[in-house]
């Protein structure tokens, strides 16, 4: 080796937190680590740094650093075995430096030497720590990771799978097979039944009336929620001639009808009664005051002199499901078919002589009247149909369609044969819809016979339910069109026929006699004839498995549609034990009106109105508790009838009549919760 020769060296700085490499030292320079604030920052190399390329002009986007700090977390806490790390550092740096002799005569370089390391660099028990010091013949320290000395070699694996060809020959032997046959639909499971469940429980779950406080989750029952929440009173009102007997609604209108003192049918001779008043049917809506249809009325004279206006009662109304349509029937033999019954004056202060006159003329232009023999009991429109077809049961059912005004009548009887009249009558659907159905009443006290009939839309006969039966008192349709329940009555009993006019409908597949009516609890005059029994109102829960059937007795009773026959007791017996509350002189007709509601969570409940005054919500899963037979509303005197309405099509919740001619309007019952 040249004595002029220059040799490189590399020595290795090591110091308590950073790892300096220092190139192109002389040996006259070597000399023991330095502190870091004496080391010539231009000689030193960044660790690990990727340099980018620097745009010609501008400013650099270098960063400053030109070191890389070491993590403190690898520098263990305790500090003597960190001072004795270093001395080793310090003494291996000074042993392995490479020392060049410069001399004239003679060349000498010492000998290297490197301490041999007798254990292996980790232990199982010891987390491993990034080696602190390299190699000073080495640039870069990469040991050998399959070095036994320096790792525990892993435990064998038996069940690792080993080569291509092993898992190859185990996919070979999978089979994936053919697609399996979609399961049988049962035919009598229809879409529409499915999409309309699974709507509702979206709708049941994504929107609930009101926000349920924080105080109690959503699905506390409805006795603990309205216990904290009562019903609200939103409007009461007046402006019925007489007690209330129907209350039908229609985006957010409500028609009521009602009975009026001297309201009957004319005799001869007939006097004014002093009662006898406007106010049979009222048209009530959130925008205007309660406003009275002039309707069912007439001009009588008493004497050659003497004029006066005679009321009559209206025995029904029904609203045409498709069109605007509303139709009354009364004791004047007429009916009353309006079309702009929904218009009032312009002004607000109107007098009642201005209305009168503005609705006469509305009448002359748009509506119309029928004539019967007999006064018309009951209404129907025909559902699901393009055209305004009307069901008018008087003497016999006359089918009217109001567009062309072609009327049919359905004979319930020779035209010669006198006696009886249509009581009620009732349009099919589903596998009925090609039917109407009607039930009649004998127009004599002590006579107790009835026909019942089945005729096909178009007006011809079907068949007879019952041609030689006895009275009819009410008839109700199942859910799904397929089963009719026709009550009737004998001057002994009451019975009740089952008929399913799917599969045989002419004769009755259950007959069942009715439990004997009690009506002890009624106020009963000396000179008043007795009570005889009578249901007022029946109807199939929605499920078309309950029955419910409204008694004039004070009570619902409520069976079990698919186990009937002989005389079976009730199921439910629901019963209004308050007071009765009937006005002075006027007498108590039990439950007038009976209708079921479903949560959204489909639970079952029953809403009833009778002569306690009270409408009420029977729930049959607490038929044994003494919460059962809640208080929804409270009126004056004996429920006329009550009306609940759809709140998504600007209904109101519930609407109340009672027997002295009184509306009240509530809201905040949440029925969708009980």
């Amino acid at each position: 080796m040249s004595s002029n020769a220059k040799r490189r060296s590399t020595t290795v700085v090591s110091d308590e937190e950073d790892e300096i490499v220092m190139t192109g030292m002389r040996m006259s320079e070597s000399r023991p680590p330095v502190p870091r604030s004496n080391i010539n920052v231009d000689k030193l190399q960044p660790l690990k740094r990727k340099w980018e390329p620097q745009p010609t002009a501008g400013p650099s986007n270098l960063n400053h650093a030109m070191y890389q700090r070491m993590p403190r977390s690898n520098v263990p806490n305790n500090s003597l075995k960190k001072k004795k790390r270093e001395a080793e550092a310090r003494e291996k740096a000074m042993r392995e430096a490479i020392v060049i002799v410069d001399d004239e005569d003679e060349d000498e370089v010492l000998p290297k030497t490197k301490r041999l390391r007798t254990g292996p660099l980790l232990t199982p028990e010891a987390t491993p720590q990034p080696n602190e010091v390299q190699d000073a013949d080495d640039e870069v320290y990469d040991p050998r990771l399959d070095d036994p000395k320096l790792y525990r070699p892993l435990p064998h694996n038996p069940h690792k799978l080993f080569g291509e060809s092993d898992v190859v020959d185990r996919f070979s032997t999978l089979n994936i097979g053919t697609t399996p046959p979609l399961k049988h639909v049962h035919t009598r499971i229809t879409n529409e039944f499915t999409s309309s469940f699974q709507i509702s429980q979206l709708y049941a779950n994504r929107r609930r009336f009101p926000p349920s406080s924080r105080h109690f989750r959503p699905s506390d029952p409805w006795r603990v929620q309205h216990s904290r929440q009562p019903p609200k009173l939103r409007d009461s009102f007046k402006k019925s001639a007489g007690p209330i007997g129907k209350i039908i609604q229609k985006e957010g209108y409500v028609v009521i009808t009602s009975a009026v003192s001297g309201g009957g049918e004319d005799v001869p001779e007939e006097k004014p009664d002093p009662y006898n008043k406007a106010g049979t049917a009222v048209v009530y809506h959130d925008s205007a005051p309660p406003y009275i249809l002039h309707a069912h009325r007439q001009q009588k004279k008493s004497n050659a002199r003497s004029e006066w206006t005679k009321y009559y009662t209206v025995t029904d109304v029904q609203f045409d499901p498709q069109s605007n349509i509303l139709a009354t029937c009364g004791n004047d033999k007429k009916v009353w078919v309006w079309r702009s019954w929904d218009e009032i004056p312009g002004r607000v202060d109107y007098a009642e002589d201005e209305l009168v006159q503005f609705q006469e003329d509305a009448l002359d232009d748009n509506e119309e009247k029928l004539h019967f023999d007999i006064s018309p009991k009951q209404l129907a429109f025909k559902p699901n149909s393009h055209v305004p077809i009307l069901a008018i049961a008087e003497k016999h059912v006359t089918i009217r369609n109001l567009n062309s005004n072609v009327s049919t009548t359905c004979l319930m009887s020779k035209r010669q044969e006198s006696g009886r009249t249509a009581l009620a009558t009732l349009w099919g659907h589903g596998p009925t819809e090609k039917y109407i159905f009607a039930c009649s009443e004998p127009t004599k006290a002590d006579d107790h016979s009835g026909v019942h009939k089945a005729f096909t839309t178009d007006g011809r006969f079907a068949f007879n339910l019952q041609e030689a039966g006895h009275s009819g008192d009410a008839m109700c349709l199942s859910p799904d069109g397929g089963r009719l329940a026709l009550f009737t009555c004998s001057d002994t009993e009451n019975i009740l026929n089952l008929y399913d006019i799917s599969r045989n409908g002419k004769q009755p597949t259950n007959t069942l006699g009715l439990s004997k009516f009690d009506f002890s609890a009624f106020p009963l005059a000396p000179e008043e004839e007795a009570y005889s029994g009578a249901v007022n109102r029946a109807v199939f829960s929605p499920d078309g498995i309950y029955l419910a059937v409204a008694r004039n007795d004070n009570r619902t009773h409520v069976y079990d549609s698919r186990m009937l026959g002989g005389r079976q007791d009730v199921l439910y017996d629901f019963r209004h034990t308050g007071q009765v509350c009937n006005s002075p002189g006027t007498r108590a007709y039990g439950i007038n009106n009976v209708e079921w509601i479903q949560s959204s969570d489909h639970r079952l409940g029953l809403v009833t109105g009778g002569s306690d005054g009270c409408v009420r919500l029977w729930t049959p899963l607490l038929r044994g508790e003494e919460e059962n037979g809640r208080i929804l509303a409270e009126a004056s005197a004996d429920i006329g009838y009550f009306s609940i309405g759809d709140r998504s099509k600007g209904e109101h919740e519930l609407v109340v009549g009672d027997a002295d001619g009184k509306t009240y309007v509530y809201e905040g019952l949440h029925l969708d919760r009980f």
